[in-house]
Formats: C-alpha cells, structure tokens, sequence
C-alpha cells in the first residue's frame, strides 16, 4: 500500500501537460490521479490540488501561472480548471484569426493582398 502511495505520489508531482494534449483531457488526468491519491488513502486540500495543476503548466503557460498564483479570487480547484479551459480556448481562437490574417488572396488592384487587410 505504501509504495502504492508513493508511486501515486511521484506521478502526481511530476505530471506535466503536454502540448498535444487538449487542456481539458489534461485536467482530467489530474483529477483521475487525484481519485487514485484519495482512494489510497492520500487526501490532496484544495490548495494543494491548485499548486498541482499550476506546476503542471508548461513553460509557455507561464502568464496563468501568475495569474492563478497572484489572484486571490481563484480559489477552488474549479475556478482554476475554468480558467485554464477558458484560456485555451483563447488560444485556439488567436491561433485561427492568426492563420485567417495570414492567408494571400488575389486582387486585381495591386496583384497579392492580405486577408483582412484590404
């Protein structure tokens, strides 16, 4: 049992998001591990489970690090996981407005133009 524990533990430290990983099929990982913590007997406080998550960001995430770390206002592990889905879904629209801008199309005026510039 107590190498159970252990080895839950370890895994549960060092788990960090991959970036082919959607952020919700992330957070489910954590609460499944938090779920095996808990059933072997390991209770994880809300803090605690907050602290996890937000180490398990990557480095490309550090902006919501600081915003979890330093805003008073997001508490529970819920809130944390809102903002974090909030978030990537953000990024996902950046990235698609990003690619839209970028795209030549012709113009009979002056030959190539950007998508959204003319």
């Amino acid at each position: 049992m107590a190498t159970t524990l252990s080895t839950l533990a370890i895994k549960f430290d060092t788990c960090k998001k991959r970036p082919n990983v959607p952020m919700k099929k992330h957070l489910r990982q954590i609460s499944n591990m938090i779920n095996e913590l808990a059933d072997a007997g390991y209770m994880l406080t809300d803090k605690q489970q907050v602290q996890a998550v937000i180490h398990s960001l990557p480095y490309s995430w550090d902006h919501m690090k600081v915003i979890l770390t330093r805003n008073e206002y997001i508490k529970p592990i819920e809130d944390v996981k809102r903002h974090l889905k909030l978030e990537e879904e953000r990024q996902e629209a950046t990235k698609m407005m990003s690619a839209k801008v970028h795209v030549s199309t012709p113009n009979s005026r002056n030959g190539w133009e950007l998508e959204g510039q003319g």
